[in-house]
């Protein structure tokens, strides 16, 4: 016999209050198993006690009137009443209060563009979410993913939660998402992002207008620093990539942009100014063999977005905690540093408008865009 035959009401809350999303399968099979174990407990002590009634308070009785009485008392006992039923609900909540190390709330899941090596985006973010767990009182795992696309698939699948995003991709995933994903966070310095147009050192190359007739290479296809605003300002010049280009060709990653310039086999490339300097202070690039020869005008770019289907209180927990980051502070200092950041301000979804402007007339956005 189930459960939910003794115990209707009870295997209804087992399936209401167990078997929800907000908490992981894992937690729902151990919490369904220690209350069995608690339900069987009570059981087998009401038999034990029906039996001990039974044997010492009633000596004077036949044995086979005994076990005739022994079984009523049983047969009772499973036609259970409603005021059983009632009990039974009072257990199960006082098993939750009990036991609520096993009930503990599913992980906020993370992710970012993959605009850098894996092995980097995990250094970046590994400290980052440790400090979000102890802000938001829950637990926060990184999911590594292996492109753009993939970002924005996993947030409109919802299987990610909250994502590092630049701006075009944030305008690809409110799209794929119909409207399920906001900006929430962003650096002070993604208010006025800058791109650099970098080439080998004795190429020639000084402007926009010479890069006609050379090869290059843009980052991601989806990238805001490294395609989609390049491309916007390479258009101002009057240069169309699939026109003017001797050939053009997408490096990946803004790091890889970088290594095919400096190796020769492209003459030129676009990637983010954070990225670029970065490189060049670890001496991952020889300055002496590449060189910047055009920076951009400023434009906002990357931010964390968020589904908007979040419970409220996350959403906010999230914003505070990463407001609360100060560069002043020596333990936020290092999480900062990571980002390449002195702190966060909150992002709104008009400051993404001319992102999504600039990707429709390069023809980048259609109607029904979903990469």
């Amino acid at each position: 016999m189930g459960l939910g035959r003794w115990y209707p009401s009870l295997g209804n809350g087992v399936k209401a209050a167990i078997l929800c999303p907000e908490i992981p399968p894992s937690s729902q099979i151990i919490l369904i198993a220690e209350f069995t174990v608690l339900f069987w407990a009570l059981t087998i002590s009401h038999v034990f006690h029906r039996l001990f009634l039974l044997t010492f308070a009633a000596p004077q009785a036949s044995s086979s009137y005994a076990l005739g009485h022994m079984a009523t008392q049983l047969q009772g006992f499973f036609n259970v009443t409603k005021k059983r039923f009632k009990k039974a609900r009072v257990l199960f909540v006082l098993a939750i209060i009990l036991f609520p190390f096993t009930a503990t709330a599913a992980p906020l899941r993370i992710s970012a563009i993959p605009d850098e090596a894996p092995t980097e985006l995990i250094r970046k973010f590994a400290p980052l979410a440790t400090y979000l767990e102890k802000e938001i009182g829950r637990p926060v795992k990184f999911i590594p993913l292996i492109n753009y696309v993939a970002t924005v698939e996993a947030l409109a699948a919802r299987k990610v939660d909250l994502v590092w995003y630049g701006g075009f991709t944030h305008v690809q995933a409110r799209i794929r998402t119909k409207g399920n994903a906001v900006p929430l966070v962003m650096r002070r310095r993604d208010l006025e992002f800058k791109s650099k147009f970098i080439t080998a050192t004795n190429s020639g190359i000084k402007s926009l207008k010479d890069l006609k007739g050379k090869t290059f290479t843009f980052g991601s296809v989806s990238s805001t620093s490294g395609h989609l605003m390049p491309r916007f300002f390479l258009k101002q010049a009057g240069i169309v990539p699939e026109k003017d280009f001797a050939r053009f060709s997408f490096s990946g990653s803004h790091d890889a942009t970088a290594k095919w310039v400096e190796a020769g086999k492209v003459k030129a490339g676009a990637l983010n100014e954070a990225v670029w300097s970065k490189l060049v202070n670890a001496g991952k690039v020889n300055t002496k063999k590449v060189r910047v020869f055009y920076t951009t005008p400023g434009y906002v770019d990357y931010n964390w977005t968020a589904r908007a289907d979040l419970p409220r209180e996350v959403l906010s927990k999230l914003a505070s905690a990463f407001l609360k980051l100060n560069h002043k502070n020596p333990e936020h200092r290092k999480i900062l540093s990571l980002q390449r950041a002195k702190g966060y301000v909150l992002a709104f979804g008009a400051d993404f408008k001319a992102i999504e402007l600039a990707a429709r007339e390069a023809g980048l956005l259609k109607k029904e865009a979903t990469q």
